[in-house]
């Protein structure tokens, strides 16, 4: 079975950090950002993470729905993979023109 090229990713409203933990379990050498606007889901999902993954992690306390979210996260991009779970549905639809 092939596996796509992956090294890093974004867990985009982290919460308590399940979908990056199925990330890291299949492929525990990659790199990773957890961002979220709540500082108590940041911490939940540090607690959550084994402590072997976390030198290759970066945990970031920010709101996505204000643009400052994307300096944020520069350095770290492009991601290879950018998953979100229940919190984007909370964001509004944008239509431009």
């Amino acid at each position: 079975m092939a596996r796509p090229q992956v090294n890093n990713f974004l867990d985009l409203g982290c919460g308590d950090g399940i979908l990056g933990q199925v990330i890291l379990s299949q492929y525990p050498d990659f790199q990773g950002v957890f961002l979220d606007f709540s500082e108590t889901m940041i911490e939940a999902a540090k607690s959550n993470i084994s402590a072997g993954y976390q030198a290759n992690l970066e945990f970031i306390n920010q709101d996505y729905s204000l643009p400052e979210w994307i300096n944020k996260i520069h350095r770290k991009a492009p991601f290879d993979v950018i998953v979100s779970g229940f919190s984007i549905h909370h964001q509004p639809d944008f239509i431009n023109g």
